[in-house]
């Protein structure tokens, strides 16, 4: 938690997304919902906004896919299908 990293590069955005999608998922494992969502969030912001094709997006993706976890197991279902839903449709716009 008391990490924090400037996100003003590729480099260091990439390691703030790997440092907060894998304490969400220890925190997620420790049953803390809540803490988990804030750090998942944060992690998985780069891909839900669309950020450019890059290396970075592989944890931001992760992160997503792990915020949809931790919203169902939370009991959050409102925010866990308009999360879905978001990646699905951007799932169809990425280039086969």
């Amino acid at each position: 938690d008391n990490i924090v990293y400037k996100r003003d590069s590729n480099t260091t955005i990439l390691l703030s997304d790997i440092l907060d999608y894998t304490a969400g998922n220890l925190l997620i494992r420790e049953k803390k919902y809540d803490k988990a969502i804030i750090r998942l969030e944060k992690a998985s912001n780069e891909w839900r906004k669309g950020g450019k094709n890059n290396f970075n997006l592989v944890y931001s993706a992760y992160a997503s896919i792990s915020l949809l976890e931790a919203y169902y197991l939370n009991g959050n279902i409102g925010k866990f299908e308009k999360l879905f839903e978001e990646l699905l449709i951007d799932s169809k716009s990425i280039p086969k």
